[in-house]
């Protein structure tokens, strides 16, 4: 059977890579990031924390941020 909602441990993975990637590329804290995507502080802090579903607008907004890395790289990146 074919489980339809993303697990809990998937959105933890994406949130871990988000912040791996913040630090490595930007090394700012998630308030100063948020900023830079023009993103609400607390929306950015739920996406690396994985306290809320990711929107697809939201995560492609932040992904935006590093262009050398292709979809398909982040989420390969994040183990998933």
């Amino acid at each position: 059977m074919l489980e339809k909602d993303i697990s809990e441990e998937q959105l933890r993975k994406i949130g871990i890579q988000l912040r791996v990637l913040r630090k490595e590329y930007y090394k700012y804290g998630y308030i100063e990031f948020a900023d830079k995507v023009d993103m609400d502080k607390k929306t950015y802090y739920n996406l690396e924390i994985a306290r809320k579903d990711y929107t697809i607008r939201n995560l492609l907004k932040v992904l935006a941020m590093y262009p050398e890395i292709s979809l398909s790289d982040f989420f390969k990146r994040a183990g998933l």
